[in-house]
């Protein structure tokens, strides 16, 4: 039997599959890491579609994929006005208020001011302010039961120390009016006294005058207390 000489071309492509299958095995072995690529070696056509998760990338790039905020809308016109609704049910009547011809309660206290000016053209004048109560006093008023609080003033004579309130704050015990001086001139001897026939509803304040011409003038409060 005749054996046959192996040609150059057998022994190159028996060598050619020897090393292709050394290296594929070799290759298949290890473990590509991200070392072993190059940069920009992968492209997009080379991903397959949907593999790719938002967690997979990095904030400025959902940033640069969102695209900026768009402007913000208009405002939207204001809604017509809604029905009037209806009228509530009324309140009760509140009580009566007092009247000039009822009779002031038991321990109320009134007040007031008392503001006279007039031009003196002699001296010894009388010059007189009336003050109504705004109600009817329950018992008479009487000379004795009005007079100026107690005070450093000369010009009052018929000073009360019962009367122990202020031009500021007037007070006064029940059944008496008191009055209290703020400033006064031109004047002298001023005092304060009842009218017998008014019911009890009135007082008046008189001083004399101390100039022969020019303005004098009183300035005062006053406070009276029901019995």
């Amino acid at each position: 039997m005749r054996i046959r000489r192996p040609t150059y071309a057998d022994v190159a492509a028996t060598l050619a599959l020897v090393l292709a299958l050394g290296t594929g095995g070799a290759y298949a072995a290890g473990k590509i890491t991200g070392k072993q690529i190059a940069a920009n070696a992968i492209t997009s056509s080379k991903i397959k579609n949907g593999t790719i998760a938002p967690v997979d990338l990095s904030s400025a790039t959902k940033r640069t994929m969102a695209g900026p905020a768009g402007p913000a809308g208009a405002t939207g016109a204001r809604g017509a006005t809604g029905a009037t609704g209806a009228t509530g049910p009324a309140g009760s009547t509140g009580p009566r208020g007092t009247s000039a011809w009822d009779t002031i309660p038991s321990g109320t206290t009134v007040t007031g001011r008392i503001y006279t000016a007039t031009i003196a053209t002699a001296t010894g004048q009388a010059v007189v302010e009336n003050v109504n109560l705004p109600a009817v006093a329950p018992t008479g008023l009487d000379n004795g039961h009005v007079n100026f609080a107690a005070d450093s003033s000369t010009t009052t004579t018929d000073d009360d120390g019962t009367c122990t309130g202020s031009y500021e704050q007037p007070t006064a015990p029940a059944g008496k009016v008191c009055l209290y001086m703020g400033s006064s001139s031109g004047l002298g001897s001023i005092v304060g006294d009842a009218w017998f026939d008014h019911g009890g509803g009135a007082f008046y304040v008189v001083g004399t005058t101390t100039v022969d011409s020019g303005q004098v003038s009183i300035y005062a409060t006053w406070a009276y207390t029901a019995p």
